[in-house]
């Protein structure tokens, strides 16, 4: 038995927004979900880069000698 069942398509608005569509998207998309896609983008690589920022700190810590004296050596 063989199911025939297509994936049902969303636009990006109807997803991101928590609804769900009247069906499968058209072939025409509006305004607003290239707007919306291009806000998720840009999030997406400020996160990516904040990440990156983080990263290259940590890194940068473990790289820098420790710098430890002693009691006597404090004037």
């Amino acid at each position: 038995m063989r199911c025939n069942a297509q994936p049902q398509l969303y636009r990006t608005s109807d997803v991101a927004l928590g609804s769900r569509g009247a069906g499968p998207v058209p072939v025409e998309s509006r305004p607003w979900d290239w707007l919306l896609a291009g806000a998720l983008v840009a999030s997406a690589a400020r996160r990516g880069a904040a990440g990156l920022r983080t990263l290259r700190y940590r890194a940068n810590l473990s790289r820098q000698r420790r710098y430890e004296v002693t009691s006597t050596e404090i004037p």
